[in-house]
Order: C-alpha cells, then sequence, then structure tokens
C-alpha cells in the first residue's frame, strides 16, 4: 500500500450527461463506489470530496465538502489537504473509470522530488490524476484568494513532476487513466472498452 491519501473528487454537477454521473453504473457498478474500491486497493486511505453524504460508501470512507463553494476541482483538492493534513494526497475523478494501477505506482516515488507529479498526455497536463504534496497549500490558497480556480495556475508556483508522453507509452494501460464519462456516448464506449478485458 502506498503511504499517501487517495482523494476521490465527486463533485461535479454532470451537466452533460444529464444525471448524477456519481451513480451512473457500469458493469453493475456505480462510477464513485468502482472509484473507490479501486483506490483502496492502492492506498492507506481513501477519501471522497463532495458536498453531500454519498450513499454507499463504508463508514471508513470520510466525506470532505468545500470549504468554499464553487471553487471547482481546485477547491476540492485546497479542501481535502486542509482538512486531512496529509502529507501527500493523490487525486483522482470518479468520472474517470479506468485508473492505472502501473501508472500511479510509478509516479508515486518521483513524490519524493516534487511538489506536485502530473502525466502530461497527448492532450495536456492531466491535473486530475495526480499526486499533491501538503506544501502545495500556501500556493492554492493564493490562487484562490486572487480568484483563479484553475488546477494547473498553481503549476506556475511550486515544484512540477512531469510524467511526459515517451514515459507514459512505457506503462502498462497509462493513457486509460484519462478516459472521462461525461456524455451517453462515453459510457457506451466505456462499457465496450470494459468488455475488451480491461483489468485495474
Amino acid at each position: 500500500m502506498l503511504d499517501a491519501i487517495a482523494v476521490v473528487l465527486a463533485g461535479g454537477k454532470s451537466t452533460r450527461l444529464g444525471r448524477d454521473k456519481r451513480w451512473v453504473e457500469l458493469d453493475g457498478q456505480p462510477l464513485l463506489l468502482r472509484s473507490v474500491g479501486y483506490m483502496n486497493q492502492v492506498f492507506d486511505s481513501v477519501v471522497v470530496s463532495s458536498n453531500d453524504e454519498p450513499r454507499g460508501l463504508s463508514k471508513d470512507i470520510k466525506v470532505i465538502p468545500d470549504l468554499e463553494y464553487g471553487l471547482g476541482p481546485l477547491g476540492g483538492i485546497y479542501s481535502c489537504l486542509k482538512m486531512t493534513q496529509a502529507p501527500l494526497m493523490f487525486v483522482s475523478a470518479c468520472d474517470a473509470p479506468f485508473p492505472s494501477r502501473a501508472l500511479i505506482e510509478t509516479m508515486f516515488p518521483m513524490t519524493n522530488e516534487a511538489s506536485i507529479v502530473v502525466p502530461e498526455s497527448e492532450r495536456g497536463l492531466e491535473p486530475l490524476f495526480a499526486f499533491y504534496r501538503f506544501d502545495c497549500l500556501p500556493a492554492i490558497e493564493a490562487r484562490l484568494k486572487s480568484g483563479n480556480s484553475q488546477v494547473i495556475s498553481i503549476y506556475d508556483d511550486v515544484n512540477v513532476r512531469k510524467v511526459g508522453v515517451d514515459e507514459l507509452a512505457s506503462i502498462d494501460c497509462a493513457d486509460d487513466s484519462f478516459i472521462n464519462v461525461n456524455r451517453q456516448r462515453d459510457l457506451d464506449r466505456a462499457d465496450e472498452f470494459l468488455s475488451s478485458g480491461w483489468e485495474f
């Protein structure tokens, strides 16, 4: 088990899907519970970032609401760092149902050399599949106070280790981690992908 806290972000509004994606089922299991289950296999502890109390979670899963509303994922990351005081936190999103365990385990040792470890896929940085050290907190607070709630805005203010495209290509199923379920067609593709034999 990795010595870090995993945060599953579950505060999105699901406007494009038209229903609460946390409870959309993939292979008979809600996306949120799938994500929590995967993170539980890798990390010492798991928390969920949500402004309500999601049903079906085991009692050992703490739910952390936003300290300030309307700040998006960066607000969730800020609140979880602030409330847990965790030295190291891994952030994932509940609508990304295919996290690569190999990628997580490859990134983990890199946290010894940087405050943030983040993949950089062909589409750009993937800040919602990344490690954040507690020492990021002042940079996050400063950005939020300035009115900037983009996650990548803090990357200019701390030491960042990017896991580039060439590195990702050598890691099993790394790019699967960046598949999101935002629309019904994404969910249909996820069903097909899962039936092809994907494993965590």
